[in-house]
């Protein structure tokens, strides 16, 4: 080596060595003003996790006050998890078994009567009488509008009233026993429209989960908004208390149920993804149709002609564990995904947590908060907190137990009104079962996970297999001149062909 080419060497060394040191200090000063510009946005991403470093949804506030909901724009946790090539290939392994099962139905389908149908014809009857559903939800719509009119006229006339008089007391109770009335006579003539119309079940279920879904949005809307006018101050407040309709309306359709004057919003809608959703919900829709009349409805059809064969029901409850497991999770897939992120992406809804991580739930506890955020919240936040914040204050025990009351009470009212009798399985489940297996706990280890994954599928499967042979039963074995006790008694005990 030359003494020209060693010194040729050591300056390209420090040059390069400069270069270097110049791009770190560069990187660290980007950082550094990044973290620092986006301080706030930190501080609200801490919000979201708790000490466990667990997805939270709720802010504590002072005095002592339970945790309120707070919305921050996020996906839902499966699309985050889509983006994991694991994760990503599972989801391709499901989408093999659909085709492969719709294959196998199209086939049958063909050998057995020329025709290739892979379950429509039962989603067509299920959907029978659709047009008259679709009327009855545009009168409860207009009905939940006039919520909003009734209560803006309530808030401008009591701002006039002098406080603490006579007059303001009489309007209060006015238009509380009027509120009280309303839903009392919202629930008494859509369920008799149920029942005269004489709705197939899935066709009732629609219109009855429509009725509390919309019921559930008013309250929330005259719970969250009442407070403002009662605080209101006329000689000191500019701004009415009353927020505008379109905001209101925005509400009714955007997926949650807790009242916000503002929510995050996503900047864009991304059409390719509607479109994506709506192929997975039809799909989902043809899965659950062949599924059902495959393992359940042609198992039970001709219940009722003659003696019901108890050790063939066991059988099939038993045998038929992954049937309950995958009905459980089309549900939770088609509802709480895919609906909902539908319906997030058209209204650019930011907030996306419609449920958590509940399949790694250890007990029936974190499951019950996780599985459904979006009604959890409701009864949360409307029941439960002011329950306990308002009438039994630091009694956290009766609130969680009237909690799972109005939920089982909810669930079995819509499937009792919809089937046409009275058969409280789904009662049993969430209110008895469910509470006492809350407080079975396994100390956070993988043995509660399995658990929770044998009960969850057996739950469904015997719910639908009691349902479908109380229905079928009742289809079988009519009686004459109905009275409104046979509504309540099970058919099973009464049927005399039996």
């Amino acid at each position: 080596m030359t003494y020209n080419s060693y010194y040729a060497l050591k300056y390209l060394e420090q040059e390069t060595k400069q270069k270097i040191n110049r791009e770190i200090d560069h990187f660290i000063s980007e950082v550094v003003n990044e973290v620092t510009k986006n301080e706030s946005n930190v501080k609200q991403l801490t919000n979201i996790f708790n000490n466990n470093y667990e997805i939270t949804d709720k802010v504590k506030v002072l005095n002592g006050r339970l945790p309120e909901k707070v919305f921050v724009c996020r996906n839902s946790l499966l699309s985050d998890l889509y983006t994991i090539k694991h994760i990503r290939t599972i989801y391709h392994i499901f989408i093999a078994l659909f085709v492969g099962q719709c294959i196998h139905n199209a086939v049958e389908d063909y050998l057995s009567s020329g025709q290739i149908l892979i379950g429509t014809d039962k989603i067509f009857n299920g959907l029978a009488k659709f047009d008259v559903a679709a009327t009855l939800w545009i009168t409860m719509f207009l009905l939940t509008l006039a919520n909003y009119v009734f209560f803006v006229c309530w808030s401008n006339i009591r701002i006039n009233i002098f406080p603490n008089t006579l007059k303001l007391k009489m309007w209060d109770c006015v238009w509380i026993g009027s509120l009280i009335c309303y839903y009392i006579s919202f629930f008494y003539y859509f369920t008799n429209a149920v029942f005269n119309n004489k709705f197939p079940p899935p066709t009732a279920i629609i219109v009855l989960i429509e009725s509390v879904r919309l019921t559930m949005k008013s309250y929330a809307f005259i719970r969250s908004n009442v407070p403002r006018v009662l605080n209101y101050k006329s000689h000191s407040e500019k701004e009415n208390p009353c927020p505008s309709f379109s905001k209101f309306l925005y509400f009714l359709f955007a997926p949650t149920l807790i009242y916000k004057d503002n929510y995050p919003r996503t900047r864009t809608i991304r059409w390719k993804a509607v479109f994506f959703y709506a192929i997975e919900f039809t799909s989902i829709i043809l899965f659950i149709s062949f599924f059902m009349n495959r393992y359940f409805l042609s198992v039970f059809q001709d219940y009722g002609k003659g003696p019901i064969p108890w050790k063939e029901v066991a059988l099939h409850t038993l045998g038929n564990l992954p049937a309950g497991g995958a009905f459980m999770l089309c549900g939770f897939y088609i509802l709480l995904h895919v609906w909902l992120n539908g319906f997030a992406e058209i209204l650019t809804f930011g907030d996306r947590m419609f449920y958590k991580d509940w399949w790694n739930s250890t007990s029936y506890g974190p499951y019950y908060r996780k599985w459904n955020v979006v009604v959890h919240d409701w009864l949360y936040t409307y029941i439960y907190k002011d329950m306990y914040e308002n009438v039994l204050p630091k009694n956290r025990f009766v609130p969680k137990l009237f909690v799972f009351f109005v939920s089982a009470l909810v669930h079995e009212y819509i499937l009792s009104v919809a089937f046409g009798f009275f058969f409280p399985i789904l009662f049993l489940e969430f209110f008895v079962i469910g509470v006492t297996l809350v407080f079975l706990t396994f100390g956070g280890t993988f043995h509660g996970n399995i658990f929770l994954w044998f009960t969850i599928p057996f739950g469904a499967c015997l719910a639908i297999n009691m349902y479908c042979i109380e229905y079928f039963v009742r289809q079988n074995c009519p009686i004459e001149n109905a009275t409104a006790t046979d509504f309540f008694i099970p058919r099973l005990l009464t049927c005399k062909q039996l």
